[in-house]
């Protein structure tokens, strides 16, 4: 097989210079990179009616849409290869001296095909042609590698709720979605704004897969796809779930490689606007069960897109956009204290026993040896059950005040946020430019943005005592540049390189601006790592967690995931051997602020109010509740957690030869190298451990302390 070239010999030497010095680079230093590659091959035989090799017949695939020309020729086994096909249709014309052309209309590849077209040349004189239409194999016989394609009829045809074209997922064989909680208190998934990992592709453990777009990672490290392209700016999408290729890499489980649409040599737009509201919407159980009506529910999502010449036959540019305004009901259903207890004089209405944690004793000392059950103290109870007004907390009653009324009977579920609201937000552009300079250069760029917010308060108390993923955000974006280069006759460079920065700001607070000062607590510390005096978290036994979420584990957190991509590979044939060599260049840095409970965090139990210290009598015995009107808190603590911002290179190198053995036998042949370098805090902010034979520099002064005092 031959490349048609016009390359000057001092060209030919500098490709040469920077492909060596490429290939040799993951050897002198670190780094990585995706050598996947989401465009197609199409290989192939070029015989005679004998079934003998025809030597130097011309091969040119030309896309329908664009009409661009790639030609190629067979080489002395009459073997041709055409490597890195936008995937697409193609017409395809193969021509030799004494014989007719024959004409193959139609052949469309598909993201990472290997297609075997092979053709038999009637004699004849050139311009005599013989016209074949479509005609490729069902069957591709060319890699063992297997997965399912989802073309634009399938994403745009098949029922997706929000348009995530991600969710069709788990129609592919292999492929099994773990997530199991839905709807408002749970996951989603079905907007563009939404990211998941929760897919098992052949039996790997969630988390272990790779998205690519044009080639390009929009994944992290824990298998989280970073941005869903809207279904208007996707072309297809294939889920690889077997890959027998050396160019793969970096995955335990399988790639989902999709491509963007591009513009075509005529120009194409359209509109869209799906509107959704409560009409079709069944009602939430917590509203049937207070008889209220359904909540209000607005979905738009808009958009369009566009494709077309620049110039035709030379620079072809698409656009998209996609935007998303959702306010939805969210009805939520929390525990709440009940009124009558708030003023610690009724708790006898409720058949709470109190008792006074000042009179701990020693069970046996005051009363019957038989009221002990076997515990060695014991606490008398509150005159009446009633908490002296002398020793209520000031700061503990204001606390209580932030709870709303009980809105449904019970001690617990007994408040329902009926009207609750979830409001959700994004815009997507994304643009696709592709250049081709000439017969042996081409050049195409990706640019994608998305910013998102959302507001879900799970508690339905609102600010400021409410919280959730309230004012969480999420930014990404990516650049993807890629250059094609036909270096010789048999020989084809390609070079992509890419960069995505994708960020993540979720606060656990309605209200950041309430203080612990507003509240009583004037004396309260906060951890260096936050500015803000913000309340502390508050947590009573039995009920909705105060402030802040409960569970989050952290005041908020912010997070930036970039990641830069290099990736040469250079194919060849020699023979009956197609050949593909590489190298994989992935840097990652990964920021992440995460202060913990740093404003403090107070748990209110019934452990101090109850009768036993040790023993649990059930649910009336102790409060809560008393226990914070009282001032005394189980539990709590303020968290000194420090930022950290980590990186790790990978990088590999990879060589692949698709043997065609016989006509009817090919060996798919690949030898991979990988190195995964750990992670490295760049500002040594991390330990991993303690180094158990090294002493403690302040050992001997703590020792002498302690052997005069003791």
């Amino acid at each position: 097989m031959t490349f048609r070239s016009t390359a000057s010999s001092k060209t030919k030497r500098w490709v040469w210079r920077a492909l060596l010095v490429s290939l040799l680079l993951p050897i002198a230093q670190v780094g990585s990179v995706h050598g996947q590659d989401f465009r197609a091959t199409i290989v192939g035989q070029v015989t005679d009616h004998q079934k003998a090799a025809v030597v130097g017949a011309v091969v040119r695939a030309i896309r329908v849409d664009t009409n661009l020309v790639i030609e190629v020729k067979t080489n002395s086994e009459g073997y041709y290869s055409i490597p890195y096909l936008v995937p697409g249709a193609y017409n395809l014309e193969i021509s030799a001296a004494g014989f007719a052309t024959l004409k193959r209309e139609h052949i469309v590849v598909q993201v990472a095909d290997k297609l075997n077209v092979s053709a038999s040349l009637q004699v004849g004189g050139v311009s005599e042609a013989v016209t074949v239409q479509g005609g490729q194999d069902l069957i591709h016989t060319e890699t063992a590698s297997r997965g399912m394609n989802y073309d634009a009829n399938k994403t745009q045809e098949l029922p997706l709720n929000g348009r995530q074209v991600y969710m069709l997922l788990s129609l592919t064989p292999g492929v099994i979605f773990t997530q199991e909680t839905f709807g408002p208190t749970g996951f989603s998934g079905t907007r563009g704004w939404d990211v998941n990992n929760a897919y098992k592709i052949n039996g790997a453990r969630g988390g272990q897969n790779l998205f690519l777009l044009n080639g390009a990672p929009i994944s992290d490290q824990n298998g989280t796809w970073q941005v869903a392209p809207n279904v208007e700016a996707i072309q297809e999408f294939k889920v690889m779930t077997n890959t027998y290729d050396a160019g793969f890499g970096r995955f335990g489980g399988g790639v989902v490689n999709t491509t963007l649409r591009s513009g075509t040599n005529d120009w194409h737009g359209s509109l869209f606007d799906y509107f959704r509201n409560r009409i079709f919407d069944a009602n939430y159980f917590q509203n049937n069960f207070r008889g209220a009506p359904k909540d209000k529910h607005n979905q738009h999502q808009f958009g369009g897109a566009a494709g077309g010449p620049i110039r035709k036959d030379k620079d072809f540019l698409f656009v998209s956009f996609e935007g998303w305004r959702e306010r939805i009901g969210f009805p939520a259903l929390s525990s709440t204290p009940p009124v009558s207890l708030r003023d610690g004089q009724h708790f006898n209405d409720l058949g709470y026993k109190i008792y006074d944690p000042r009179t701990t004793h020693i069970c046996g000392s005051r009363e019957p040896s038989s009221t002990c059950q076997g515990q060695t103290f014991i606490r008398d109870p509150f005159p009446n059950n009633v908490i002296p007004a002398n020793r209520i907390s000031p700061i503990g009653k204001a606390i209580l005040s932030y709870f709303p009324s009980p809105n449904a009977p019970g001690l617990s579920n007994n408040f329902i946020g009926s009207g609750n609201v979830g409001r959700y937000r994004y815009e997507q552009p994304v643009v696709r430019w592709d250049h081709t300079f000439g017969p042996n250069d081409k050049l195409n760029a990706v640019f994608t943005y998305q910013w998102g917010t959302e507001y879900r308060d799970s508690t339905g108390f609102g600010k400021p005592a409410g919280s959730g993923d309230v004012g969480s955000k999420r930014v990404n974006h990516n650049y993807i540049l890629d250059w094609t280069h036909v270096i010789s006759s048999t020989m084809v460079l390609d070079v992509r390189g890419s960069y995505g920065r994708f960020t993540s700001f979720f606060p656990r607070y309605t209200d950041f601006d309430l203080t612990a000062d507003s509240i009583g607590m004037t004396q309260m510390i906060h951890a260096p790592t936050v500015e803000k005096n913000t309340v502390p978290q508050v947590s009573v036994g039995g009920y909705t967690t105060l402030f802040a979420l409960a569970g989050a584990g952290t005041v908020f957190s912010s997070n930036a995931f970039n990641q830069w991509n290099l990736t040469p590979s250079l194919t060849m044939t020699r023979g009956t051997h197609s050949i593909k060599t590489g190298f994989e260049l992935n840097y990652v840095a990964a920021g992440a602020v995460s202060p913990g409970w740093a404003n403090g965090t107070f748990t209110f139990g019934k452990g101090l109010t109850q009768q036993f210290p040790s023993r649990d009598q059930g649910e009336l015995d102790g409060s809560g509740v008393a226990s914070l009107l009282l001032g005394a808190p189980t539990a709590g603590g303020i968290d000194v957690n420090d930022s950290a911002y980590r990186s790790r290179p990978y990088y590999a190198l990879y060589l692949q030869d698709d043997w065609k053995v016989t006509p009817k036998l090919t060996l798919n042949l690949g030898l991979r190298w990988d190195v995964q370098v750990p992670w490295l805090e760049r500002f040594n902010r991390s330990t991993r451990g303690f180094d158990l034979t090294t002493k403690n520099p302040l050992s001997d002064q703590i020792l002498a302390n302690w052997a005069s005092i003791k």
